[in-house]
């Protein structure tokens, strides 16, 4: 029964080397997850911008989503959507307004399926003349983010046409998206 005691405790003794500590197991592979997911993240990020390099990003306002949702669905070569959080504020309050609600469904639904950016605006992208409690000022600040690339803003509403004009920002309207080659 020694021989027996002596050699469960060596046994025991080796069980307790190898015995895994289960927490701290979880808590190193959720480090190890996260560690993933930011390179994985960061990974995509410099290809969406090796590939954006020379393409176009294309910043949808509310009007022309409301007016056809699946713009977002129709391929452009080496290019981009960008959708300001704005406009899904915007969409989300609309779909409480029962003459618009459908539609503002069918765009919310459309988002979400498609591989569209979500993008804040940034405050300091306007000059400081612009309200930023104003909507289409915030979806023009968004697109001022990316002033340094090729920008369009895709809007029907003629006065955020015009404040695009007044930064130099391009735009096209919905159906000049749809008709364009790229």
């Amino acid at each position: 029964m020694h021989k027996t005691n002596n050699s469960y405790n060596k046994n025991n003794s080796k069980n307790n080397k190898n015995k895994i500590d289960v927490k701290k197991l979880f808590s190193d592979i959720g480090t190890v997850a996260n560690v993933l997911g930011k390179i994985l993240t960061t990974s995509k990020s410099v290809v969406d911008e090796l590939q954006n390099q020379n393409g176009i990003l294309y910043v949808f306002d509310t009007n022309a989503l409301m007016n056809d949702p699946n713009l977002i669905s129709i391929p452009k070569r080496n290019s981009s959507y960008i959708v300001p959080i704005v406009v899904l504020e915007e969409l989300d309050k609309l779909k409480l307004d029962k003459n618009r609600s459908q539609k503002a469904s069918n765009a919310i639904r459309t988002i979400n399926k498609s591989n569209v950016r979500i993008e804040k605006y940034s405050e300091h992208a306007l000059p400081k003349d612009f309200d930023m409690r104003n909507n289409d000022n915030k979806i023009l600040a968004t697109a001022m983010k990316f002033s340094n690339k090729n920008v369009v803003i895709v809007t029907d509403d003629n006065n955020l046409k015009n404040k695009a004009k007044s930064q130099n920002i391009k735009y096209m309207s919905s159906s000049e998206f749809k008709r364009s080659k790229n």
